[in-house]
């Protein structure tokens, strides 16, 4: 018989399920958290990376590379640990994968913002579980004790527990309906 979840672990579901989100914000260099540290009362872990992007047009510049990767470089925080390096690597990956695709369509794609963060953090995720991911797995575990710590959970039963091995190759992109529509 299947155990019933404790109100407590319902209400952990969802933060356990954007941890993996967060932690990929974090490696922009931006905090996550820093919108509840400051008062606020809405944790909205994406804004400052879509008020980066918002203004940017869509499409690609002169030099084949959109318009939002020139203004995320610019806006690279100091704390990032994503490097220029790899962030020009990720997104050469993105215009070769929609160029190829484009080939193919009468109208071509042209990636909203959100879309393009979306394959952004795809690229990241699966650069650092191709590259290692033991350190995949330290690095998110960390994060994951930098979560607990600020909301003051404590352990299984009221906090997130850290990810294992096995759940590094599960990995799912959701954006809100209507997002592919242009």
């Amino acid at each position: 018989m299947a155990r019933k979840a404790s109100n407590k672990q319902k209400m952990l579901e969802l933060p356990f399920k954007q941890v993996l989100n967060q932690w990929i914000i974090s490696q922009f260099g931006f905090d996550p958290l820093a919108r509840i540290k400051k008062g606020k009362k809405k944790l909205r872990v994406l804004e400052p990376l879509s008020v980066t992007l918002r203004s940017a047009p869509e499409g690609l510049t002169a030099d084949n590379l959109h318009h939002f990767y020139k203004v995320l470089d610019i806006h690279l925080q100091d704390k990032a640990a994503i490097t220029r390096a790899d962030l020009m690597r990720y997104e050469q990956n993105i215009v070769s994968h929609t160029l190829a695709i484009n080939e193919r369509r009468t109208r071509p794609i042209a990636w909203k913002y959100y879309q393009w963060l979306s394959l952004l953090f795809a690229e990241v995720y699966l650069d650092r579980f191709f590259s290692s991911r033991e350190n995949l797995m330290v690095s998110l575990n960390a994060y994951v004790d930098e979560f607990n710590t600020f909301w003051q959970l404590k352990d299984f039963e009221t906090g997130i527990r850290h990810f294992t091995d096995d759940e590094l190759n599960k990995v799912c992109l959701q954006n809100a309906t209507g997002s592919g529509s242009s």
